[in-house]
């Protein structure tokens, strides 16, 4: 089996459409337009339940001992213009899994659509918290009393070592998504007293991003 190599990694977050990866493959592969390259798409989902895919572009070359692959930035959709079809249309990234592309740029998926003018939709990937989505989730933690939310480091080692281990405590993400809030304006509230006003959207958003999923308001 063929190992993979990877082709100017460095700019993937630069790129954005078909044509990109295409450039790259003709520039350092040796791509012709008779070629075919394949989308591998691995679907991941962030704890905000949102799903994500990493985009590769590999290149099997009969000629080279290695299979080229280009990526793209992680996406959750990507637009192109069906075939027969005069504008663009949108959809979920899995769609490209297994799809082939030739020379000119044109896409063949797996289901046998073919398409052109693809371009990926990166996605906001929640990788660093600001400050302050970390005291928001915290403090509305605090309102619920949702102290088991908060691991132990002590919970790892055997009874019989616990007391020699700093009873540090973390917030453990696995035990957020069962959480039950209260109503978004109580949230709010609390949070305005205890540090400052915060919208209600920007509240949402942060407990988003944690995996919590905060409570809807009813229709009027």
């Amino acid at each position: 089996m063929k190992e993979h190599e990877r082709l100017a990694e460095a700019e993937r977050h630069l790129r954005r459409t078909a044509m990109d990866v295409l450039e790259v493959l003709r520039k350092e592969a040796g791509f012709r337009e008779e070629d075919r390259a394949e989308f591998h798409i691995g679907l991941m989902q962030l704890p905000s339940r949102d799903k994500v895919g990493l985009v590769d572009i590999r290149f099997d070359s009969p000629a080279r001992k290695t299979v080229c692959c280009v990526s793209l930035p992680t996406a959750g959709h990507f637009s192109a213009i069906p075939h027969g079809f005069p504008v663009s249309r949108r959809f979920e990234i899995a769609r490209l899994d297994r799809a082939r592309i030739d020379g000119r740029g044109h896409v063949q998926l797996d289901d046998g659509s073919e398409m052109r003018a693809l371009e990926i939709e990166p996605a906001r990937l929640p990788i660093e918290p600001s400050d302050l989505d970390w005291r928001i989730v915290h403090l509305t933690l605090e309102l619920v009393g949702a102290k088991d939310c908060y691991r132990s480091l002590r919970e790892d080692f055997p009874p019989d070592e616990r007391d020699i281990v700093p009873d540090l405590r973390f917030l453990d993400l696995a035990r957020l998504s069962a959480l039950t809030l209260p109503p978004l304006r109580d949230i709010t509230r609390y949070i305005a007293a205890r540090h400052k006003k915060v919208s209600g959207q920007q509240i949402a958003n942060s407990l988003r991003k944690f995996g919590i999923r905060h409570p809807q308001a009813r229709p009027q």
